[in-house]
């Protein structure tokens, strides 16, 4: 579970426009898209934290 951000735009044409990858997000509680994603699923910020920060030691681990 790697992440990151990415932006896209619908133009006056209806396509998709990508805008940007932002592959540091925020994880502001209340603020950030995915802090905001995950309360209303019911997954608390340290929750949310301490599943980066797992799969990222075991992805180092390997």
């Amino acid at each position: 579970m790697d992440l990151s951000r990415v932006d896209f735009r619908l133009g006056s044409d209806g396509r998709p426009y990508l805008m940007e990858i932002n592959t540091l997000l925020g994880l502001k509680p209340g603020f950030s898209d995915l802090c905001i994603m995950a309360d209303i699923e019911g997954i608390e910020n340290n929750h949310l934290i301490n599943e980066i920060l797992i799969l990222a030691a075991n992805r180092y681990a390997q």
